[in-house]
């Protein structure tokens, strides 16, 4: 439980410290807000090792805490992939601050590793930034990778990643788009 409550603590602190000017606090409180409802929501502990544990939290922005979570299967880390296939390149940091829309936390474990242009190594973990309202944008990715952070973009729109998350859990998924 406190290794997974560090992690969304250590994205907040770096999303904070390292990637958003000091007159920004917007994101920091949203981060922060995160990771409160990240340490609210946990339940037990998971073995890291596991590919069948790991999850993905669906973070409202608005409301400022986590609102439903996931188990990361096959198809959502093969989605999770593909938007990291299609990075396009660093997101502009100064416009970065997320005042609405949603966030998914998605854990790989084990990591995802990947070579491209953008993106090379292991990676653990995914947080993807758009809007449910208009899953065919572009999305924003925060990747985080021991102490470094890494904001990009990718051409790949949401709406892959909405269905997935859909047959999931029918019942309490994201919402539609023309909700």
């Amino acid at each position: 439980m406190l290794s997974r409550c560090l992690v969304w603590t250590m994205a907040a602190t770096l999303a904070a410290d390292l990637v958003f000017p000091p007159k920004s606090p917007p994101p920091a409180a949203v981060f922060a807000g995160l990771a409160a409802s990240a340490a609210e929501s946990f339940s037990p502990p998971v073995e890291a090792t596991n590919p069948r544990t790991a999850r993905a939290e669906w973070f409202d922005v608005a409301a400022g805490r986590v609102l439903r979570t996931y188990p990361v299967t096959d198809e959502l880390r093969r989605e999770t992939e593909r938007l990291l296939l299609a990075v396009d390149g660093v997101h502009p940091r100064a416009r970065i601050e997320p005042d609405g829309g949603h966030i998914l936390h998605v854990e790989l474990s084990p990591p995802l590793r990947l070579s491209t242009r953008w993106v090379s190594g292991d990676v653990a973990d995914v947080y993807i930034m758009f809007d449910a309202a208009k899953p065919d944008e572009s999305v924003k990715l925060l990747l985080t990778r021991g102490s470094s952070v890494q904001w990009l973009t990718s051409s790949r729109s949401a709406a892959g990643l909405l269905a997935v998350l859909r047959t999931l859990d029918p019942l309490s998924a994201p919402p539609a788009a023309e909700e």
